[in-house]
């Protein structure tokens, strides 16, 4: 027996179903998901964040501008901002 794709299911069956079955269905489906499955889109930005862009920033310019690059932790550590991420959270800048 051949599986079918989502869109075919959703074609050939749910798509048929009145729209109050639908919605039952969707109800099913979004209460079956587990909470650990669900991504967080939170607009804060940890520590860690804030370090990989500073880090990816610093290599872009330098790659730029034809410098050599230098260790971005390096660079880190002398301008002051922490080189380990602690899962504060920060807003974003």
């Amino acid at each position: 027996m051949a599986q079918r794709t989502v869109e075919e299911v959703y074609g050939q069956v749910v798509k048929l179903l009145p729209v109050s079955d639908r919605f039952k269905l969707a109800t099913l489906i979004l209460n079956d998901i587990p909470p650990q499955a669900v991504v967080d889109y939170s607009e804060e930005w940890t520590e860690e964040d804030i370090r990989d862009l500073t880090i990816y920033s610093l290599r872009y310019a330098a790659q730029s501008f034809g410098e050599e690059e230098e260790d971005p932790l390096k660079i880190l550590f002398l301008s002051g901002i922490s080189p380990t991420a602690t899962g504060r959270k920060c807003k974003p800048v």
